[in-house]
C-alpha cells in the first residue's frame, strides 16, 4: 500500500504511504489536495467533497467479543476490546449535492469511534 501519483491535472508529487503513516497520508489527501483550495479560497465552512448530502447520525457503543482472535485484533478492535467499549457515532449521507435527489445514488456511511490511539 504505497503512496499513489496525484489526482492527473494536480502536482505529480506521491501521496504518504498510508500504510506506515495513515494520519499524515489522510491530512495530505483531504485536508491538502483535496480542501486545500477551498480553504485558501476563503471557503467557511468549508463544504465537504464527498458524501455532502447529510441524512442524520446514530450514537451508540462498540463492543468487541472476547473471543475475538489476537490477529484479527488490530486497530480500532484492538482498541474496544482492551477498553471494553468505545464511544461511536455513525453518520449516514449520500453523494449527490444537498439540493438534489438521491434516488438510486450512492449512499455512504462513516463511523468515528472515540478513544483510539492515534
Amino acid at each position: 500500500m504505497s503512496g499513489t501519483p496525484a489526482v492527473p491535472g494536480n502536482s505529480l508529487e506521491t501521496l504518504p504511504d498510508c500504510a506506515t503513516v495513515p494520519v499524515t497520508s489522510l491530512v495530505a489527501e483531504l485536508g491538502e489536495k483535496r480542501m486545500g483550495g477551498r480553504i485558501a479560497q476563503g471557503q467557511d465552512p468549508v463544504l465537504r467533497p464527498v458524501f455532502g448530502k447529510f441524512h442524520g447520525v446514530a450514537r451508540g457503543v462498540l463492543t468487541v467479543d472476547p473471543a475475538l482472535p489476537p490477529d484479527l485484533s488490530i486497530g480500532f478492535l484492538r482498541a474496544a476490546k482492551e477498553q471494553k467499549s468505545l464511544a461511536a457515532w455513525v453518520r449516514f449521507s449520500s453523494d449527490v449535492l444537498p439540493d438534489r435527489l438521491d434516488l438510486r445514488r450512492t449512499a455512504g456511511v462513516g463511523s468515528n469511534c472515540s478513544g483510539c490511539p492515534a
